[in-house]
């Protein structure tokens, strides 16, 4: 609980940032500039998250170079950061320092699983969960309430086509 305590005070859109009017004139400045969205999470990023020790080991390929191993990981932590926040109808928003943060966490779950290791990953795929739901709530309860279902009934009658 104490990892997310920080990102519960967080605005999760520039228009929480300062009020509503601060949020659009921010948005015009930087339309005005050319800079519609902030820059994705990048491998720099994903290297001073965690230790160079680590990072090395976890990007770590004979036919890749660590930073196209870490940029895969990136796009597929983007993929299931939108997935998850369909789950709790919140919309992918480029300023959330709550999301850009679950994205990291995301991203060494990638590497985690990119290497073969299911405790690393499940563990930074639940804090990156954990996160989320204490943002914009239980991902695990809307996960359960969209699980598909299927029912095998019997018909009352069966008819025998005899030729």
């Amino acid at each position: 609980m104490e990892e997310t305590a920080v990102f519960n005070a967080l605005p999760a859109s520039p228009y929480e940032a300062g009020g509503a009017m601060h949020g659009v004139e921010r948005n015009a400045i930087q339309a005005v500039q050319g800079c519609e969205a902030p820059d994705r999470v990048s491998v720099p990023e994903i290297q001073a998250f965690i230790s160079p020790k680590l990072f090395r080991e976890l990007s770590w390929t004979n036919g890749q170079s660590a930073e196209a191993v870490t940029e895969g990981c990136i796009t597929k932590a983007y993929d299931t950061l939108e997935t998850l926040l369909a789950l709790v109808k919140e919309p992918f928003n480029a300023w959330s320092r709550t999301q850009r943060e679950a994205v990291k966490l995301m991203t060494v779950s990638k590497l985690y699983e990119y290497n073969g290791d299911a405790h690393g990953r499940k563990e930074f795929l639940q804090r990156a969960e954990r996160l989320l739901s204490d943002r914009y709530g239980s991902i695990e309860a809307e996960r359960e309430y969209a699980a598909p279902c299927a029912a095998v009934c019997v018909p009352d009658e069966v008819k025998i086509f005899t030729f």
